[in-house]
């Protein structure tokens, strides 16, 4: 079953505040130094990349179910 690249993926950082934020599958990711960021929302986002967006280190994320 494909997932649908519609629908955000809650993220949130881990051993942090319990502050969600949100990304998609098609959302561009960076390469700096080796160090994988991926582009993050804090509020729910909509599919086109067209509000405010931040580059957070993937490696400190986690999926967050639900």
């Amino acid at each position: 079953m494909k997932k649908d690249s519609q629908n955000p993926i809650k993220m949130r950082v881990r051993n942090g505040d319990g502050t969600i934020y949100y990304t998609f599958n098609h959302w561009p990711t960076n390469e700096i130094d080796g160090v994988e960021f991926i582009c993050v929302n804090k509020n729910p986002p909509e599919p086109t990349v067209t509000q405010q967006t931040h580059w957070m280190r993937k490696d400190t994320l986690e999926k967050v179910r639900g």
